[in-house]
């Protein structure tokens, strides 16, 4: 039987007293013993008879203690048959008995010293209270600063990813080609409306030269972006 720190009080109890009602002690009857002659003409004298106790106590100081203790752990063998007889019909003595129990006072020894050590860390925990509610609050404080900074972040990325597409040179190159067949349909315009006689001479040559040269500069500029752009892919960018 192995007693630990979780072993039921109770079963401790009721293996002992199973182990009585197996094994109970032995008991010699006490017998007188005869009249030895004793050698060298000494006058003859009585042995004087012996219990059971003296025949287990002299079987036990022939027993090395660490045998003892391994097939008694309870040291029931130091008991007389009157306090086997008390430990086994009064729970209250048993109970007592077992406290008593070396290996029994080393686990409450133990238990209580984790319970002053358990008590100790919560009375440390009670004293960092303060400091831990503090530190909640600094981490709300930071977590709600850390979002708003996150939704400034995505409306720029917002405005930035807007701003790249506009000024890509893709897009550049795709307003230069409307730009430019703008202000060639306006040429084409006036033309139309000078050869329909809606406009004179010096309107139409104002006008047409104006929109040509519109047309000649946006053309010259979509025409350098795309050799600009075509240098770019043959230089693997």
């Amino acid at each position: 039987l192995q007693y630990t720190i979780h072993s039921d009080l109770g079963r401790i109890v009721q293996a002992v007293g199973r182990e009585f009602e197996k094994h109970p002690p032995m008991v010699v009857n006490e017998t007188p013993s005869t009249p030895q002659h004793q050698h060298h003409g000494q006058q003859h004298h009585h042995h004087q008879p012996r219990n059971g106790n003296e025949f287990a106590s002299e079987a036990r100081n022939i027993a090395s203690p660490q045998t003892q203790e391994q097939q008694d752990p309870f040291g029931l063998q130091n008991l007389t048959t009157e306090e086997l007889t008390r430990l086994d019909i009064d729970e209250d003595v048993r109970e007592q008995f077992i406290e008593k129990l070396p290996f029994v006072q080393h686990q409450n020894e133990e238990m209580e010293q984790l319970m002053n050590r358990i008590e100790s860390l919560a009375l440390d925990n009670v004293a960092r209270r303060e400091a831990l509610e503090e530190r909640k609050r600094k981490l709300e404080a930071l977590a709600l600063e850390f979002k708003q900074l996150g939704q400034h972040w995505d409306i720029n990325s917002q405005r930035y990813q807007r701003k790249a597409e506009d000024f890509s040179p893709q897009h550049i190159k795709e307003l230069l080609q409307i730009a430019v067949s703008t202000a060639d349909a306006k040429s084409d315009d006036e033309a139309q409306r000078f050869l329909c006689g809606d406009s004179d001479v010096a309107s139409f040559l104002q006008n047409f030269i104006e929109t040509r040269k519109l047309y000649t500069m946006r053309k010259a500029k979509e025409e350098r972006l795309v050799q600009q752009l075509n240098a770019l892919e043959r230089a693997a960018f």
